[in-house]
């Protein structure tokens, strides 16, 4: 579900500009002291022009992204979020077997 809530962010907020063709991972969710979730995410884009759109300039798109899936988290999981997340470029990430497995798929 967090996966989602990301992804559908990063969709909304690049519009047109990303094909529907990434993927989010979430690496690690865990608790720290104060109820504060901490949660871990990689977005896989296929090419490094999506990269640069997701990132935007000075970090600006993603930091834009990563604010509203962070407030929709903490609504989830009722609980102060910490959301780190990072863009990796996988070229043809869905013709990779080895990947798909990872997702489950």
């Amino acid at each position: 579900m967090l996966a989602e809530i990301l992804r559908e962010k990063i969709i909304l907020h690049t519009r047109e500009e990303l094909p529907h063709s990434i993927v989010v991972l979430i690496e690690g969710c865990t608790e720290k002291g104060g109820g504060t979730m901490h949660i871990d995410a990689l977005v896989v884009v296929e090419k490094d022009s999506q990269k640069g759109i997701l990132i935007g300039r000075e970090g600006g798109m993603m930091k834009q992204v990563a604010s509203a899936a962070r407030r929709d988290m903490e609504e989830l999981l009722q609980a102060r979020v910490f959301l780190q997340v990072w863009v990796k470029v996988a070229p043809d990430w869905r013709m990779d077997e080895r990947f798909l497995r990872r997702l489950g798929v």
